[in-house]
């Protein structure tokens, strides 16, 4: 930003001086932080719809808008808008105009990023912008930054006469309930110990009362049932304190290990588009936040709802004590909840901003390490641990944020405290002089209005944690609720069925979203049992796309994939694995040995299945010579294997279900020519349908069919010698390949 003299103000601020009003024209709009940084179009339209009444889950609108990796486009977002009974367009809008708005508008910011404006006010001489950001939650912005990332793209919506409102917002306890299944009765027994240790808590100051009114006036009181009474409250309270922390520690083990199982066996049987259009790392942060939310849920909430008992329970005994002193104490501690009221919207904002900046730098460590032989080779290791610290600085700067409200919320429940410790002691000194209240009361008294801020001052912390608890749980959320692949919605009655290997794609489109351009068109195949059919074509074609159809990985948007004449819901997914096997160029080995890697610990599979997978991969020799065979063991990623090898033995876990459908996406890419000619051969003996892509034309040659796919569609098809003929796509690729191999 260019330095200004003193005196002076950018021409923005003195064109719109006068423009803004002293209070913003428009109430302050939900709060819906995105989960993803593609999806600011979706979480932008949701603040929206909210606003006018219409609550609508995340996950929903990002298939509305069409989310992919890239984001969204401003003409996707305004039809989903159109499609919920908004109504309005995208144009092009200055600010001045856009500050006589009544209403929020949804703004492209930076060419980047959607957030939503609520509207502008004046505030310390100066022009403000009230911005919803669903990246980082409400704020306030200058209106010379602003202007700066302002690229005057604005969708202008409000509701028409189709708008319906309905829905309601997603509430943090309505999650809570199956998280607690399995624990019930450690919570029940540590909810149960913790109301019985109220009793001690107030029977102590009555012995205090007794002690200091009788013993010290009346000579000669004995002591022996005020010391037995002590005893016993002091061993209730180590049996009860003994069993509370027990049954919390037990109720928080089993909610932790039911709830990270329950999220990964959930995310196991998502469809792959839901991997898609989300990162790794911020998947494997999600499945480790699953302790941290069994803590606050088993341990913080039933500490709330005690304390909210003892609140009540005290506060009573502190009335019944002295109704002056207990009015008085009451009011001033209930002041923290006012400070509590007062923070707890920025903190959600804030809490929610921070998890999902910090799944982001999740994220950037987990590229930074697993990319590290690039950043080695191309020597980029500043510019990654600039990329890295960004992110780091990013999160550190939503922990800032949210430690202001965190740091009041902190420091206000002990000076309450203090403060009304000191004038009780005043007020009640004064009452003793006057001889309206003894010395044993108030010493009483004192002691009731300690255990009665205790719980005040737990109840406003974990109100943040609590807090907390909501945005980890919108996260997990997301996964929970997102539709499983139909692949486990169908189950065999009786034996497994095997396929034939035939698969018949009728007239099939794909697109990730519906306003998104399709990437396979009016695509028709019928592969027969023992077929093999190559698809060929320039880089981003949609042969990959094909290849995963004719797996079952991805659905169609339109048409249908048949096997053996049934479609997809009708095959369970043992019969899908047993029977299709999927292998693109990329290598997923483990630590672990060989016979691990490639049976993926199925115990039913035999050696000699297990050999023969390896002699047709064309690998058994290299494993031959290794010391143990199938028991040596396979470094992390197959670091101790060469691409070919690794290639390989990812062919064979391939093979060794035997499957009937082969499909092989660039998966002998890093093979030479001869051994992929002997691999060829061996699968061409099993008998399986199979389905090709090569890059490396010669690989498909033998094919019986050859299909040249262009922008997602069947250009050119046949043999090779017909397409040669044709001298169309197909004799340019073979051309163009033939010219590669010779600079090679």
């Amino acid at each position: 930003m260019p330095t200004l003299k003193r005196g002076t103000r950018p021409r923005i601020e003195r064109e719109c001086a006068g423009l803004a009003p002293r209070r913003a024209r428009v109430r302050r709009t939900p709060s819906v932080i995105q989960m993803e940084a593609a999806e600011c179009g979706a979480a932008s339209l949701s603040i929206l719809l909210s606003h006018y009444g219409r609550f609508v889950p995340l996950e929903e609108l990002r298939i509305a808008c069409g989310i992919s990796r890239d984001g969204s486009s401003a003409k996707n977002v305004v039809e989903a808008a159109q499609s919920y009974g908004l109504v309005g367009v995208g144009r092009r809008m200055e600010i001045q105009p856009m500050m006589a708005l009544d209403h929020p508008v949804i703004i492209f910011w930076a060419f980047q990023h959607f957030m939503v404006v609520n509207g502008f006010e004046r505030r310390g001489g100066q022009t403000m912008v009230l911005i919803n950001d669903p990246a980082s939650g409400p704020r306030r912005m200058p209106l010379t930054e602003f202007d700066q990332g302002f690229t005057g793209i604005v969708l202008d919506l409000v509701p028409g006469d189709d708008f319906i409102t309905g829905g309601a917002p997603t509430k943090t306890l309505s999650m809570l309930r199956e998280r607690i299944s399995g624990t019930g009765r450690a919570l029940t027994l540590a909810l149960v110990a913790s109301v019985l240790l109220v009793i001690p808590g107030v029977v102590v100051p009555v012995f205090t009362q007794y002690y200091i009114d009788r013993v010290f006036g009346t000579e000669g009181t004995s002591l022996i049932p005020m010391l037995l009474g002590l005893t016993a409250c002091a061993a209730a309270t180590l049996i009860l304190t003994r069993v509370q922390t027990h049954n919390l520690r037990l109720a928080e083990s089993r909610s932790a290990l039911v709830s990270a199982g329950r999220f990964l066996y959930r995310l196991l049987r998502l469809p792959l588009g839901f991997f898609l259009q989300r990162r790794a790392g911020e998947l494997g942060r999600r499945l480790s936040s699953n302790r941290q939310v069994a803590q606050t849920l088993t341990r913080d909430l039933v500490v709330t709802t005690v304390n909210l008992l003892l609140i009540v329970v005290y506060g009573g005994a502190l009335l019944f004590q002295d109704l002056l002193l207990g009015t008085i104490a009451i009011g001033i501690a209930m002041l923290n909840l006012i400070v509590l009221r007062a923070v707890m919207r920025r903190r959600v904002d804030s809490a929610t901003a921070l998890e999902a900046e910090e799944s982001r730098l999740a994220v950037a460590t987990l590229h930074t390490i697993s990319a590290i032989e690039t950043v080695k080779s191309c020597g980029t290791e500043h510019a990654s641990f600039g990329r890295w610290s960004g992110s780091m600085a990013k999160a550190m700067s939503e922990s800032q944020k949210l430690g202001v409200p965190t740091a009041l919320l902190t420091v206000m429940p002990p000076l309450l405290a203090t403060v009304n410790s000191g004038i009780v002691i005043l007020i009640g000194g004064l009452r003793v002089v006057d001889g309206a209240m003894t010395v044993g009361v108030l010493f009483a008294f004192q002691a009731l209005l300690t255990t009665f801020t205790r719980p005040l001052t737990q109840l406003t912390n974990q109100a943040g944690q609590i807090q907390e608890l909501g945005a980890q749980l919108q996260r997990l959320r997301d996964a929970e609720k997102y539709e499983l692949d139909l692949a486990f919605t169908t189950t065999d009655a009786g034996q497994t069925r095997v396929l034939t290997g035939n698969v018949t794609f009728d007239r099939v489109d794909f697109t990730f979203g519906p306003l998104q351009a399709p990437l396979v068109v009016d695509f028709n195949l019928d592969l027969e049992p023992g077929m093999r059919v190559a698809l060929v074509g320039a880089s981003g074609s949609g042969k990959s796309t094909i290849a995963k159809l004719a797996a079952g990985l991805l659905q169609p948007s339109a048409g249908r994939v048949l096997y053996d004449g049934e479609p997809r819901q009708a095959w369970s997914r043992q019969s899908m694995a047993r029977s299709v096997a999927y292998v693109d160029q990329r290598s997923s080995l483990f630590e672990g040995t060989i016979r691990d890697n490639v049976c993926l610990w199925d115990d039913e599979i035999s050696e000699a299945t297990i050999l023969r997978a390896l002699s047709d991969a064309e690998i058994d020799g290299v494993i031959a010579h290794r010391a143990g065979g199938l028991s040596s063991r396979i470094a992390e990623g197959g670091t101790n294997f060469s691409g070919g090898q690794r290639q390989r033995l990812e062919l064979a876990r391939a093979l060794v279900s035997n499957p009937t459908l082969l499909i092989l996406d660039e998966a002998t890419s890093a093979l030479d020519t001869s051994t992929e000619r002997l691999v060829m051969d061996n699968l061409r003996r099993r008998g399986c349908a199979l389905m090709l892509i090569a890059h490396r034309l010669s690989t498909v040659r033998d094919a019986d069919v050859i299909l040249v796919i262009d922008q997602g569609r069947v250009v050119e098809s046949g043999r090779h010698e017909d397409l040669m003929a044709l001298d169309g796509h197909y004799r340019s690729l073979v051309e163009s390949d033939a010219s590669n191999q010779e600079k090679q």
